[in-house]
């Protein structure tokens, strides 16, 4: 689920399983979908546990089990090539975002090779982008920043290791 992680089960606790199935309660196996030319041509370097293109092609998730509350949740990213016609240069790419209802920036910042901005998507949810240029080509990686979750210093781990795995884009 994007812009917030889909969740099974309640309770009160913290332990955590970053795993790619739950122990306390089973869930579906994963599905992996059919991926384009295009975008199988994307490398990415997945950490542990981390699966990509599974029930929709251009994503990487991780599902996490917080065993203490029999809690499931599912944490998704996407990836791929930038929006056709974006611009340039950098403050017109700002305005592009925000014009195509994609993100409206609240801060940018270079990070190694990528270029990071962070603001609000078009449902109002926290999120962040990567654009790398590889190759003469634009790379993206997104996900919401999951502001919504009950899951604290977790949240904040998947979303750290989200933003290690989308500085690896590369052709």
């Amino acid at each position: 689920m994007t812009g917030s992680a889909a969740k099974a089960g309640s309770g009160a606790g913290s332990a955590v399983a970053m795993t790619g199935s739950a122990a306390a309660k089973p869930i579906d196996k994963p599905k992996p979908v059919q991926v384009s030319g295009d975008l199988a041509a994307i490398k990415i370097s997945l950490l542990p546990n981390w699966v990509r293109d599974v029930d929709e092609a251009g994503t990487f998730s991780l599902t996490v089990t917080v065993q203490s509350r029999n809690e499931v949740a599912t944490f998704r990213f996407h990836y791929g090539y930038d929006l056709a016609g974006a611009p340039n240069d950098r403050e017109q790419y700002k305005k592009f975002l925000m014009e195509q209802k994609a993100l409206a920036v609240t801060a940018d910042r270079q990070r190694g090779a990528a270029w990071y901005l962070e603001g609000v998507d078009s449902d109002g949810k926290a999120s962040f982008r990567f654009l790398t240029t590889y190759g003469g080509k634009r790379l993206v990686c997104y996900g919401s920043l999951y502001k919504d979750s009950n899951l604290g210093d977790i949240r904040d781990e998947v979303i750290i290791q989200a933003k290690q795995i989308c500085e690896t884009l590369a052709l």
